[in-house]
C-alpha cells in the first residue's frame, strides 16, 4: 500500500491545527508569586507558617525585585535568610543551580534549613540527594552550601549565588572574586547581604558603589525600624542591653557606629600624602616593623623612616605562605638597606626565627598590655598628622584592615595593622613636633 501524498496546503492546516490546541507549557511564576503560593517559614517561637499569612513588604520587595545584582543592608532577626531561601528554593525548582554562601560551617547548614523549611508544604521534583549542605531534585535544580573559605565559590555553574553576611567573611575579597567568572558564563543572579561591619570592608565598598545609580546593583536598606513589632521603647531597652555600638551592628545598619572601629575614617583619608614608596637615603634613620606570618597569616613588614616629621612610610610588604627561612632572609635584607632599629614580634615561631637572623633586631613580644601600647602610638601618630604613607597598590590591603580595625581583633586579619603599630611604636613621635615640658624654676 502506497503512502498517501498531502498537498503544502494541508500540511499548513495541520500546523495551525497543532499551533491553536496545542497545550502551552505553564510559564515560571515570579519568586514572589511562588512564595506566595506555597513557601512556609518557622517563626522565633518555632511555628511553621505560610509565607502569604505571615509577609511583610520588604521581604515581598526583595521577592519581586527582577534585578542581577542585589545587595541588601539589613538588621538582624526580620526575617532577610528565610526571605533569601525563597528565591534559592524557586530557583532550584525550576532547575537552576543554586550556591550559598555563608560565613562559616555552622551558618551553611543553618541556610539549607531555611530552605528544607520553605519546601516543607509545597509539591516538588523528587529529592535524588539531601543532606546538611546540599539538595537536588530529580530536574537537575539543586541548592549547595559551604562556609565562605578561602578557596569556597569555585567550578559550581550557579545561575544564582548568594553571599551571607559578607561583611564578616574572612576571605570575603577571594570568595567574591572567585563568583565573577561563573555568573558571568551563566548569567546568573547575584544577591549580597549581610548587617555592617564597620568601613573599608568589600560590604562597605559593595554598598557604597550600589549607591551610583545606573551601576547594575539594587539596594535594600533595612535597618530595625522596617519590623512591624519593633518601635522605639524596644529599641531603648536593646541599646541597654546590648550598648550602642553592638546596636548599631546588629539592628542599626549604621556602617559609622558598628564595628567599633579604632581609627577614624576622617584622619586615615590624611594619611595618603606621598606619591609613592621611597629608597632609602643615606644619612636618615629608619625602623621597621615585622609581623611573623604563622599558618594562613600574611607575612608583613612597615618601614618608617624617622629622620623626617612627619614620618615617612617607604617601604611595605605583605606577602602569604612564606616559609620562615624566606621570612628571615627579608628581614635581613630590609634591615641593611634601611638602616636603623628592627623590631620582630617574637611570640611562637619569631624567637626562633629572631635566633636564626644574622642581624640584631628587638623582639617584640605580644600580650594585651604591648598589643594596646602598640597600636595606641599609630592611632596617635596618625590623629596627630605626624605620619603620611603613599596610596599605592602596596598599601592597599593596610587601607582596609585600618578602616575596620577594633580592638577585639580576634576575627579580622589584622597583620598589617600590626606591623604598621610595632614600628610606630618603636619610632616614638616626630622630633620637631615633640613638646618639651619645662619646670617653673628649673631653666
Amino acid at each position: 500500500m502506497t503512502a498517501p501524498t498531502y498537498s503544502p496546503g494541508y500540511a499548513r492546516t495541520r500546523a495551525k491545527w497543532r499551533a491553536l490546541h496545542a497545550v502551552p507549557e505553564p510559564a515560571r511564576p515570579t519568586p514572589l508569586q511562588w512564595a506566595r503560593e506555597h513557601a512556609t517559614l518557622r517563626t522565633a517561637s518555632g511555628h511553621v507558617l505560610r509565607y502569604a499569612d505571615a509577609a511583610r513588604n520588604y521581604q515581598d520587595a526583595i521577592l519581586a525585585d527582577p534585578s542581577d545584582r542585589i545587595i541588601i543592608a539589613k538588621s538582624r532577626q526580620i526575617g532577610i535568610s528565610q526571605t533569601v531561601a525563597f528565591l534559592a528554593s524557586e530557583e532550584a525548582i525550576a532547575g537552576g543551580t543554586v550556591l550559598w554562601l555563608s560565613r562559616n560551617g555552622e551558618q551553611a547548614g543553618l541556610s539549607l534549613d531555611y530552605v528544607y523549611t520553605a519546601l516543607s508544604a509545597c509539591s516538588h521534583p523528587a529529592y535524588t540527594t539531601q543532606n546538611r549542605f546540599s539538595l537536588e531534585f530529580a530536574n537537575g535544580g539543586r541548592v549547595i552550601t559551604q562556609p565562605a573559605t578561602r578557596g569556597a565559590g569555585r567550578g559550581i555553574p550557579a545561575t544564582l549565588v548568594i553571599i551571607d553576611e559578607q561583611a564578616w567573611q574572612e576571605y570575603a575579597r577571594e570568595v567574591y572574586t572567585a563568583v565573577l567568572p561563573t555568573l558571568s558564563t551563566t548569567g546568573g543572579r547575584l544577591i549580597v547581604l549581610s548587617t555592617p561591619n564597620g568601613r573599608g570592608n568589600l560590604f562597605h565598598e559593595l554598598w557604597e558603589t550600589a549607591q551610583d545609580s545606573g551601576n547594575g546593583w539594587s539596594c535594600h536598606f533595612l535597618p530595625w525600624t522596617v519590623h512591624p513589632d519593633w518601635d522605639q521603647e524596644w529599641a531603648a531597652d536593646r541599646v541597654d542591653d546590648m550598648g550602642e555600638e553592638a546596636f548599631a551592628q546588629e539592628h542599626g545598619v549604621d556602617f559609622a557606629v558598628s564595628g567599633a572601629a579604632v581609627f577614624d575614617p576622617a584622619e586615615i583619608a590624611k594619611l595618603w600624602r606621598m606619591p609613592s614608596l621611597l629608597p632609602p637615603l643615606q644619612g636618615h634613620r629608619y625602623v621597621s616593623g615585622w609581623d611573623i606570618a604563622r599558618r594562613r597569616d600574611a607575612f608583613v613588614g612597615a618601614t618608617i623612616d624617622v629622620s623626617t616629621a612627619p614620618f615617612q612610610l617607604v617601604s611595605f610588604s605583605r606577602e602569604l605562605h612564606i616559609p620562615y627561612p624566606v621570612q628571615a632572609t627579608t628581614i635581613e635584607a630590609r634591615h641593611t638597606a634601611y638602616r636603623g632599629a628592627t623590631a620582630v614580634e617574637s611570640n611562637g615561631v619569631g624567637d626562633p626565627l629572631i635566633e636564626f637572623l644574622a642581624v640584631r633586631v628587638d623582639p617584640f613580644t605580644t600580650s594585651a598590655l604591648s598589643k594596646r601600647q602598640a597600636i595606641d602610638a599609630l592611632k596617635l601618630l596618625i590623629q596627630r598628622e605626624e605620619l603620611i604613607a603613599p596610596d599605592v597598590p602596596e598599601t592597599q590591603q593596610l587601607k582596609r584592615e585600618l578602616l575596620t580595625y577594633q580592638w577585639d581583633d580576634k576575627n579580622i586579619v589584622q597583620d598589617c595593622v600590626m606591623a604598621l603599630a610595632i614600628a610606630a611604636l618603636k619610632a616614638g613621635r616626630p622630633v620637631r613636633q615633640r613638646t618639651v615640658q619645662v619646670v617653673r624654676g628649673f631653666g
